[in-house]
This record gives structure tokens, C-alpha cells and sequence, in this order.
């Protein structure tokens, strides 16, 4: 999901915090939430809710266009 030029270390980075996200909410969260998020949070927020148990997160889906 991020830029085609982003570096391998970035998508390497971005993909450990989106896991460490969804084991938090996994630990915490057993209702619907709505995950905000500013900057790369936004990105994180986005990465971690797509895919993720569609009946517990509210609001619609996000959508990325590069």
C-alpha cells in the first residue's frame, strides 16, 4: 500500500508498527473502534484496518489512492 519508491526498510518498518497496532487493539479492544490517526499514524491507522475484522471497526473501509 505505500509509494513504489518507498525504501524496503520503510515497508519493513511499516509493517512491524501496522502488527504492533493490531496486537494492541487485539489486547484491548473486544467492541467497535474507530482508529484516527495524523501523518504516518493516518498510514498506520489505514494499514490496520483493512483487513482486519470488518465487524469491529466502524465507519467505512478506507480508501488509498497513490
Amino acid at each position: 500500500i505505500l509509494p513504489p519508491r518507498a525504501s524496503c526498510r520503510l515497508r519493513a518498518a511499516v509493517t512491524r508498527w501496522r502488527e504492533d497496532a493490531l496486537a494492541v487493539i487485539d489486547q484491548l479492544t473486544t467492541e467497535e473502534l474507530i482508529l484516527v490517526g495524523s501523518s504516518m499514524g493516518a498510514w498506520i491507522a489505514c494499514l490496520a484496518t483493512m483487513g482486519y475484522q470488518p465487524e469491529l471497526v466502524a465507519g467505512p473501509p478506507p480508501v488509498i489512492e497513490l
